[in-house]
């Protein structure tokens, strides 16, 4: 099974158990390691995570510090740790992409994804649904939907935009159109 790139929307939401997702982003964290997938992350992320946990989630210290050692120790994660060169990367993508509300973590996470082959991402960060599609080739996103837990979002896109998506139920499609406004995907297929 491939690996599955982490974001720091789904680390925040399995980390804490008052988050909307948490119960969604435990059971694909389980399902993934059952599967014996690996979840991807950075450096980066960590750095986002590690914020975001002191304030605004007020996870206590404590608990901060065993949820990251307990990443860095297991077999299911691999961090990625952002170098010269890979910064150097996400900063290229950052400024030649002015029309993105991507951050500089969000770039580095779609560097590491594309030289990886990586198709999935567990997040509820909309900006995933563009930034899978960074691949000069058209190919297929797969995105482990938090905001969707029983439904399967496919981006169909190369660099260019508005997107083809599909939604799935399994293996039948739901719901499919074009959108250049991937966050409007997920929030209408939270109706469907």
């Amino acid at each position: 099974m491939p690996d599955i790139f982490a974001d720091t929307a789904g680390w925040g939401h399995l980390v804490d158990s008052s988050q909307a997702y948490h119960a969604q982003a435990a059971t694909i964290y389980r399902h993934a390691r059952q599967q014996g997938r690996r979840l991807i992350t950075t450096n980066y992320i960590l750095t986002e995570l590690v914020a975001l946990l002191i304030s605004p989630l007020r996870i206590p210290h404590p608990h901060i510090i065993a949820f990251i050692e307990g990443l860095k120790a297991s077999p299911y994660v691999e961090i990625v740790h952002v170098d010269v060169a890979l910064d150097a990367q996400a900063w290229q993508l950052f400024t030649e992409r002015p029309d993105k509300e991507w951050s500089l973590v969000d770039c580095a996470s779609f560097v590491v994804m594309q030289q990886r082959g990586l198709l999935e991402a567990f997040t509820t960060d909309h900006h995933f649904l563009c930034g899978l599609a960074l691949s000069p080739n058209p190919y297929i996103c797969p995105s482990i939907c938090l905001n969707c837990p029983v439904l399967y979002l496919e981006i169909c896109a190369g660099l260019s935009e508005p997107f083809y998506f599909i939604v799935r139920d399994k293996d039948q499609v739901i719901f499919q159109g074009l959108s250049s406004h991937p966050e409007v995907i997920l929030l209408d297929t939270q109706l469907l």
